[in-house]
């Protein structure tokens, strides 16, 4: 059992993650790849983005199940709640946000990049907690444990495809591409490269703190 500091720290990982996609959404320049279809369908069929997002990630723990079959653990099915948390804190954020002022190009990017930041502070905190992640990415665990693709390569997959679903259903249903723009491409590639570097910041910090703490023993 992870001890209660993580599981505090994986709470403060989605928060974080909501807050920076609720900036990132009222900056309107492209949402994150795995927020693009729950963004779509909560344009499509009046629901909140939060409703869409827990829809989306209970689907995917649906796929984990599939994909996993008699090699899928109980543990994961923890993601049911940490979906239900997330969703819910995503329309809380979005309603805090509403009145935000984004008018402008520098305001915008600024809303964008500061969003983006914060979310990449939040899934690091959610890896540093090592308890459980979200759907998305245990989806994207389990196919590239089940079939001889890395990870890396399946999140970029993944991505894409998520990306390319909502263009079509968008246009389909809507006439018009939701959710979809240059801040989609960008954050992925942001998202990546903040969280990596915040990770190995807080490992070095870790060990030196460690080397540390042995020294003096």
């Amino acid at each position: 059992m992870k001890k209660l500091s993580n599981w505090l720290l994986l709470a403060v990982g989605l928060f974080f993650i909501a807050f920076g996609v609720g900036l990132i959404i009222r900056a309107d320049m492209g949402v994150l790849p795995t927020t693009c279809l729950p963004f779509a369908v909560s344009r499509i069929s009046g629901i909140t983005v939060g409703e869409a997002v827990i829809l989306f990630n209970g689907a995917l723990i649906l796929g984990q199940i599939f994909v996993l079959r008699k090699n899928y653990e109980l543990f994961r099915l923890f993601q049911i709640v940490i979906c239900l948390v997330f969703g819910y804190i995503t329309d809380f954020v979005l309603f805090l946000l509403k009145d935000l002022n984004v008018s402008g190009n520098l305001i915008r990017w600024t809303v964008f990049l500061t969003g983006v930041l914060i979310s990449a502070v939040g899934v690091s905190l959610e890896v540093i907690s090592e308890t459980a992640t979200l759907a998305t990415e245990g989806f994207v665990i389990a196919v590239s444990r089940t079939f001889p693709i890395r990870f890396g390569t399946m999140k970029i997959i993944f991505d894409v495809f998520l990306v390319l679903v909502s263009l079509i259903i968008s246009w389909i249903f809507l006439h018009s591409i939701e959710g979809i723009g240059e801040g989609t491409i960008l954050s992925a590639v942001l998202l990546g490269f903040l969280s990596k570097h915040i990770i190995a910041l807080y490992q070095c910090c870790f060990d030196r703190r460690k080397e540390k703490k042995n020294g003096l023993s």
